[in-house]
């Protein structure tokens, strides 16, 4: 399959600075092309946002800025957006400020442990998936239109989505650190207490004293606790409690 590079100059009357290919498939390798894109798309959505949000992110602090506000606006316009984040995005000041923010406007934030990479998806009508993000702004990106490979970045976005815990972006507080956290969604997700200290590096007795000391829910019954009709517990980020829904 053969894909020619954007170099950020005008090769389309819709949309500037990417070269087509014959598959639905283009390349960006120019940081401020990726980052209008990433606008474009957001716009473009009549009916929702999927998105996989991880570090190192994209943009200097004024784009992720930008990027709030435009969130901000087209979940007012009522575009719904569904993100995966990064079990870290408590650690980031910035992110999981704005993720509280958001979470009162109607986003559906999930926490995924380690999600393998950054994808947005602008409904059924296109993707972009960053390849290799560099603290000097070197950035390759994908851009998908409506393909195979764009309904396999669907599914597999659903795949993350139903893996991922829940949680409730209503008053939160701060108490637990980046390393509850992690445990909380392992447990979320079924682990044991020896494969949870196995991932962290730390005792079964460090995961057994922070387990009494979050109240996670009690695990064992089902691969994924508290799940009931295929429902999946809730953090709540008020109380740092999981919870039924």
């Amino acid at each position: 399959m053969e894909t020619r590079c954007s170099r950020g100059a005008p090769t389309d009357g819709t949309l500037p600075g990417l070269a087509r290919d014959t598959a639905g498939i283009r390349i960006i390798d120019s940081l401020p092309v990726l980052l209008e894109r990433i606008q474009w798309a957001q716009h473009r959505a009549a009916e929702q946002v999927r998105a996989v949000n991880r570090p190192p992110y994209i943009g200097d602090r004024g784009y992720r800025l930008r990027q709030h506000k435009t969130k901000t606006a087209r979940l007012l316009a009522g575009v719904r957006y569904r993100t995966i984040y990064h079990s870290s995005v408590y650690a980031d000041p910035f992110v999981g400020k704005h993720l509280l923010e958001t979470a009162e406007l109607g986003e559906l934030g999930r926490i995924l442990d380690t999600p393998p990479m950054m994808l947005l998806l602008s409904d059924e009508n296109c993707a972009i998936m960053p390849l290799l993000v560099q603290d000097k702004g070197l950035t390759v990106a994908l851009y998908v239109e409506p393909s195979p490979f764009l309904a396999m970045l669907s599914a597999t976005f659903e795949a993350f989505w139903s893996l991922s815990v829940p949680v409730s972006g209503q008053g939160c507080a701060t108490e637990l650190d980046e390393a509850d956290h992690r445990i909380l969604t392992l447990m979320s997700a079924g682990a044991t207490d020896g494969v949870i200290a196995d991932r962290l590096g730390v005792s079964r007795s460090t995961i057994a004293r922070r387990d009494r000391g979050t109240d996670a829910p009690p695990r064992g019954e089902h691969p994924l606790p508290g799940r009931t009709a295929g429902r999946a517990p809730r953090m709540d980020l008020t109380t740092h409690r999981f919870v039924r829904v």
